[in-house]
């Protein structure tokens, strides 16, 4: 898994939920993206495994994994995260589109606040780097 950098500048008032949520998927990302060796779980601390095919790593604690996909238009690399065996209920979040903040806090909430990329309403993945959605990475994991 190699790093990528992506720099995003973000206003945060400290006494705003909202803005906890998004300072803790901030330092959650970096964690994810500055590591190199992939030892420690970022979200439990305990030890990472590779997969078989070594392209992505499990918690067997947390049951987060962490991948690397490449954009498909950018040619550049991005993570992303999900939890083994976890797919979201994404039904009745329609209701929420009509309100971008509390569609966001709902997707967010749905995936326990461990995803560092953003989703539609379906489920699948939206490339950080281009905006778009690419089947490598919305298998069923």
């Amino acid at each position: 898994i190699r790093s990528c950098s992506i720099y995003k500048i973000m206003k945060f008032n400290w006494q705003t939920r909202d803005s906890f949520r998004r300072m803790q998927q901030i330092i959650l990302k970096a964690m994810i993206e500055s590591d190199t060796i992939y030892e420690d779980c970022p979200y439990c601390s305990h030890k990472l495994i590779p997969n078989e095919n070594h392209d992505y790593f499990y918690c067997p604690n947390c049951k987060m994994e962490i991948y690397e996909a490449k954009c498909d238009i950018t040619n550049n690399f991005y993570h992303y995260t999900s939890i083994k065996g976890f797919t979201p209920n994404l039904k009745g979040l329609s209701n929420a589109k009509t309100n971008e903040w509390l569609y966001n806090r709902k997707i967010e909430s749905l995936m326990y606040f461990r995803n560092i990329t953003k989703i539609d309403e379906n489920g699948s993945l939206i490339c950080p780097l281009c905006g778009n959605i690419h089947e490598n990475t919305n298998k069923n994991n």
